[in-house]
């Protein structure tokens, strides 16, 4: 990966405007080329994070979560604790 990312132990910031010039350094330091790198390396991430096909049988992961925040599992066939110890947590 080029670029750099904090996520998922931090939420990345690219807040910061890109420069005026193609060549030029933003006001972090970073070049237009670096930020694109910057961005790939957070989408990475986030895929490496969620893996393949987070929703599962759900329409959208929010729509899983929610089920498993009501108590349904999220489509999971093992419970959350065996999760959470897989884990590590």
């Amino acid at each position: 990966m080029a670029g750099s990312s904090t996520y998922p132990g931090a939420l990345d910031d690219f807040a910061e405007a890109s420069p005026t010039n193609l060549g030029d350094d933003d006001s972090t330091g970073r070049t237009h080329s670096e930020r694109h790198d910057d961005v790939e390396a957070a989408l990475e991430a986030v895929q490496s994070e969620l893996g393949l096909d987070p929703a599962g049988s759900f329409a959208t992961v929010r729509a899983r979560l929610d089920d498993i925040d009501s108590g349904g599992g999220g489509g999971a066939s093992i419970g959350l604790e065996a999760v959470f110890m897989m884990m590590g947590a």
